[in-house]
């Protein structure tokens, strides 16, 4: 699992699916914290994909897109609402979702 987000955004790139876990409650019902996320870089990404970025020099774990633009790129929110703001930083989206040990589910997010 992938603990430098440095880290994460060169493996990510160099077409590697990489794991890392989830902290907080901003993404619930969604995604529990603690529960261990999938990630895979794509050329394209939609409204509601969660993904990993870099907003306003942040890194932001696991947010999805609520809205698109072809100058601005991607606004990022959580699931309570909150807007994080705009970006062309994805380095990838979530395609599985392992909830903590408690939860004891697996969730694919691709369709």
């Amino acid at each position: 699992m992938i603990t430098r987000r440095n880290d994460a955004v060169k493996m990510l790139a160099e077409g590697l699916i990489i794991q890392m876990q989830a902290f907080g409650g901003s993404m619930e019902p969604l995604i529990s914290s603690g529960s261990i996320l999938t990630f895979q870089a794509f050329e394209h990404y939609q409204i509601n994909d969660i993904v990993f970025c870099k907003v306003e020099g942040n890194f932001i774990d696991a947010h999805k897109i609520v809205e698109m633009n072809e100058a601005k790129g991607y606004l990022i929110g959580n699931n309570k609402g909150k807007i994080n703001g705009w970006t062309k930083s994805v380095f990838g989206k979530v395609i599985e979702v392992q909830a903590p040990p408690s939860h004891g589910s697996v969730h694919n997010t691709t369709s």
